[in-house]
């Protein structure tokens, strides 16, 4: 049995989605991790929807093509990963920094197709 040594790589592997004050941050490691659904040639906007069903609610993230109706395009960083300007959409669901910016998306099969699903979480604590 022939064994590889492990290399720490801090959080470059860790499939990420942050709130920010002007959209959505998706990380390197989501990049890495969920690299079918956000590198096909095609897939250059992201469309969101939103659960009010959930407490805190929950963001759905569909990657697709641009060329659909109410999509958002997304911005690859010089970095590695994502920015999805989502002003507006944060500004409708009332999402501010009350809530916690990290979250790891699960992904969950609902009418709107697989979405990678984050869901909200209050801060707690001072």
């Amino acid at each position: 049995m022939a064994f590889e040594e492990y290399k720490p790589v801090s959080g470059r592997y860790t499939p990420v989605i942050s709130i920010g004050r002007g959209g959505f941050g998706i990380s390197v490691g989501f990049e890495r991790k969920y690299t079918d659904a956000i590198r096909d040639e095609s897939t250059t906007g992201v469309k969101l929807y939103f659960d009010t069903s959930r407490s805190a609610g929950a963001i759905g993230f569909k990657f697709v093509s641009a060329q659909e109706e109410g999509t958002l395009k997304i911005k690859r960083l010089s970095k590695g990963g994502f920015f999805l300007p989502a002003r507006a959409f944060l500004v409708k669901h009332d999402i501010d920094n009350r809530f916690e910016t990290r979250y790891t998306p699960k992904i969950e099969t609902t009418p709107q197709g697989e979405l990678f699903v984050i869901e909200l979480k209050e801060k707690t604590g001072s």
